[in-house]
Parts: structure tokens; sequence; C-alpha cells
């Protein structure tokens, strides 16, 4: 009876078929997929590493390829985004001085009606005063001319005694 044999490959093999470095292929994660697919680790100087060709595939369908033509394509793609990044933080910048200019004429017109605030609040003050002088003022003319007008009365009823 003839055995199966599995397609082995080594760490720098398989480093050549995913793109991965041979460092990236022994970190835990990988390394514990790897073991999981069958993978053999060398614990002892001498040995051999041995990766099945199987477990190879499935670490490209589960972690994906690190180069590949769809990954230049990705770089290219990368770049044209870092353009309209660029783009996009340009015009973060220049709406935000459009703020800036907004919130200064706030500002500025914050204050103008601040002022015109006081100035009315101080127009209302003289009125009221005003208003309050010429009240008193009507009020002893009227006491005055009341006065007067008794006085007249007064004198035309002693004139009309005689």
């Amino acid at each position: 009876m003839a055995e199966a044999t599995v397609e082995t490959v080594s760490v720098n093999e398989a480093s050549k078929l995913t793109g991965y470095s041979p460092q990236r292929l022994k970190n835990p994660e990988v390394r514990a997929f790897l073991i999981e697919q069958g993978a053999t680790f060398a614990t002892k100087k001498g040995e051999q590493s041995v990766i099945p060709r199987t477990a190879v595939d499935a670490l490209v369908d589960k972690f994906g390829a690190a180069r590949t033509r769809s990954s230049s394509k990705a770089a290219a793609s990368v770049a044209g985004s870092d353009g309209e990044l660029a783009q996009f933080k340009a015009d973060i910048a220049a709406q935000e001085k459009k703020v800036a200019k907004a919130q200064q004429r706030l500002d500025d017109a914050k204050e103008r009606l601040a002022e015109e605030n006081k100035t009315l609040t101080n127009l209302n003050r003289e009125f009221k005063s005003l208003k309050r002088k010429k009240e008193q003022t009507l009020e002893k003319q009227i006491a005055e001319h009341k006065a007067a007008i008794e006085a007249l009365l007064a004198e035309k009823e002693i004139a009309s005694e005689d």
C-alpha cells in the first residue's frame, strides 16, 4: 500500500509563496494557524521546519497574500487616497478659515449690539428723568394756575358782593 505524500515547503519557500517575511510566518497568530494546519516548526538547531503546501494556501485564504498584483493596485489606490486626503484636509482648513471669519463677525456684531444696548439704556434713563421733570413742572404750573383762578374767582365774588 502506497502512502499518500503531502507536498511540504520550508519557511523560506512559504515566505516566497505568501509574500510574508519568515519572521511574520513565525509570529504567534500565524504560527498557531499553521500548526493547526499540520505544520511543524524546528525547535532545535539543525531541525527543519515543515509546512504543508495546503497550510500555505489556507494561510493565504485566511490572512491574504502580502504581495500580489491586487496589493499593488491597493497601494496605488492608497496613493490616490493620500491625494484625496490632502485635498480633504485643505478643504477643512478653508472651512475653518471661513468659520473663524464668521465667528469674528459675530463677535464684532455682539460688541456693537452691547454698545447700542448701553446707549439705549442711557437714553431711556434720560427720557424718564426728563419726563418726570416735565410732569413736575406741569403739576407746579397747574397748581399755580389753579391758585390764580381761585384768587380771581374769590376777587370776582368779593366784587359781586359789593
